[in-house]
């Protein structure tokens, strides 16, 4: 029996025909959990350990981009594999892991080409958060985007645990009077009311908010206000002494928490909903866009030099 040798993509539609003829439910791919399995067979394949601590870090963080791939749309209607090996690598790269992009992309029989362009529209679409939300982003591009890796990555995680549904709380909710505050204080001159101040306990009781509380809070901010004068006059003694200069940076070593419920497996009505700092088109809707302009101006200028030819005269008129 000869059998008829057909591409992967005739063996799809045969499937696709098959699984809807017998109404069969199939579950979906998931991606998150491919993630979580190719990665864990590769760091149980390295000759030296990563730590569990880190080895959980990265999962979290390979999760969180992934379905940060999935609300951009980088994952629709692609092959998974290769946005696996992105995540993976970037990952790697940004907890100073090594790792090589083409034995990865080796080990999973994909393109290495894919997985680098992949890799690459990772990096465009946090380049596009860093400009939208940093105050240096128009400083950001693709070759320096890992210098700034955390901080985006840390802005992209407490962004996506914001709760934006959440009412926020007016003066109209408030239990206490103030109109009844402000007129008693506007009636009343200055030696009534160093007198009797009894309202302003009341109320702030009807505000939940105790004086010692203030207190409280007051005076932690005369300590640190005066640590940080310290601190200061210190510095610039040092400097005046030694002739020394300084830079100063943010501590960016706990940069992750892993506190966002991107970082877990979540439904795509959910991804969806999450906001962390960039709503991307579709890739290909975009590209799509682009190439149909360029080929809108090919055929407006094409049109321009066919009616010169037809008509010569307004060529010379027109001297081109």
């Amino acid at each position: 029996m000869r059998f008829r040798r057909c591409d992967i993509y005739e063996l799809g539609r045969m499937v696709s025909r098959v699984v809807d003829h017998l109404d069969l439910k199939l579950p979906d791919f998931d991606i998150v959990g491919l993630f979580d399995r190719v990665f864990k067979e590769w760091v149980s394949g390295r000759n030296n350990n990563i730590g569990k601590y880190l080895s959980a870090k990265m999962v979290k963080q390979g999760i969180f981009l992934l379905q940060c791939m999935i609300k951009w749309y980088m994952t629709t209607g692609r092959r998974p594999v290769p946005a696996v090996v992105a995540v993976m690598v970037f990952v790697c790269e940004l907890n100073d892991v090594e790792i090589s992009i083409d034995d990865l992309a080796g080990q999973l029989n994909v393109a290495v080409a894919t997985c680098k362009l992949r890799y690459k529209e990772l990096l465009k679409c946090l380049v596009d958060v860093a400009r939208a939300n940093l105050p240096w982003g128009d400083d950001v591009n693709v070759k320096n985007i890992m210098i700034n890796a955390q901080i985006v990555i840390q802005y992209m995680e407490v962004k996506s645990t914001c709760n934006h549904r959440k009412e926020i709380v007016s003066l109209d909710n408030v239990d206490a009077d103030l109109q009844c505050l402000l007129s008693n204080c506007l009636n009343q001159d200055d030696d009534s009311l160093n007198e009797s101040a009894d309202w302003e306990i009341e109320d702030l009781k009807k505000l939940k908010v105790s004086p010692e509380c203030l207190s409280a809070i007051y005076s932690k901010y005369l300590e640190e206000y005066s640590k940080m004068n310290a601190s200061l006059k210190r510095v610039d003694d040092t400097i005046i002494d030694g002739g020394e200069k300084f830079d100063f940076f943010v501590d960016t070593t706990e940069y992750w928490s892993g506190d966002s419920e991107l970082s877990k497996k979540l439904f795509l009505d959910k991804i969806l909903e999450k906001d962390v700092g960039l709503n991307a088109m579709p890739v290909s809707f975009v590209n799509g866009c682009v190439k149909t302009q360029r080929i809108r101006e090919k055929i407006k200028v094409a049109k321009i030099r066919i009616e010169k030819i037809r008509r010569p005269l307004m060529k010379a008129m027109t001297g081109c």
